[in-house]
């Protein structure tokens, strides 16, 4: 299965010098780094910005806040705004408040809030590829990250099939360790007049349709859709542009 399959590679450094050969030097990637942000509780946004850039998109970073502020699809000439943030539900330990959180159902006592004090960012850019690395800080003085995205922008020509290998988005998410009865989600926010509806693959096989379903006696959310390899949100208004990201987890 693409994605999920294991191969090893070995890579050697070669004996001859590359004055003797003719060979090209190796490339040194260019690398950004971006101090740590302070988690911002209002205010504007969006006046300080980088962009990312590749033959299908363009990814716009706040630099006020490290976090990805939209993305412009360059074919259409459409922009989306994208926002994303990692959160944590506490579970209920507590039998007074009702059916308490176990190894099967997950019960959370109130809504998501936010995990994270600080987000650092470092850009590192590369010939066939621009990683963005975005290291969230459960307090501003830690030393290690408690969440970590990795977003990656492919350059290079089409396929085999003709798909260009630049129109997707790949992340890559780490967790954890995580603190005692806690449950991370990384939340993912766009303008996209989805009609609220999602496809994800969480069996990792085939993309499904999952509707939006009102639970009028659980206003809180018990059960999120794991992602394996991808997640797609359609806009009924702008049919020609899809949100997609492939992902690639790490568990804690």
């Amino acid at each position: 299965i693409p994605g999920l399959s294991y191969r090893h590679y070995s890579i050697r450094p070669s004996r001859s010098s590359q004055e003797d050969t003719g060979e090209t030097a190796p490339f040194v990637a260019s690398t950004q780094q971006f101090g740590r942000r302070l988690r911002r509780r209002g205010g504007r946004v969006g006046g300080n910005m980088v962009p990312v850039v590749n033959d299908c998109y363009i990814v716009f970073l706040d630099l006020d806040t490290n976090l990805m502020h939209s993305i412009w699809e360059r074919r259409s000439n459409q922009k989306v705004r994208v926002t994303q943030r990692f959160m944590e539900y506490h579970a209920i330990t507590d039998f007074s408040k009702g059916p308490f959180a176990d190894n099967y159902v997950f019960r959370p006592d109130g809504r998501a809030e936010p995990a994270w004090e600080a987000v650092r960012m470092e850009i590192v850019a590369g010939p066939l590829v621009t990683e963005v690395r975005q290291d969230f800080y459960r307090e501003v003085n830690d030393s290690e990250p408690m969440f970590a995205i990795y977003s990656r922008l492919a350059h290079g020509p089409q396929s085999s099939d003709g798909e260009l290998l630049c129109h997707r988005i790949e992340q890559e998410y780490r967790v954890g360790p995580l603190e005692l009865n806690r449950e991370a989600i990384l939340r993912t926010s766009t303008d996209l007049n989805t009609g609220r509806v999602l496809y994800s693959d969480n069996n990792g096989y085939q993309m499904q349709r999952r509707p939006y379903r009102q639970d009028t006696w659980n206003a809180i959310p018990r059960v999120c859709l794991e992602l394996s390899r991808g997640v797609a949100t359609p806009d009924w208004c702008r049919s020609n542009l899809m949100a997609v990201l492939q992902t690639a987890g790490e568990p804690p």
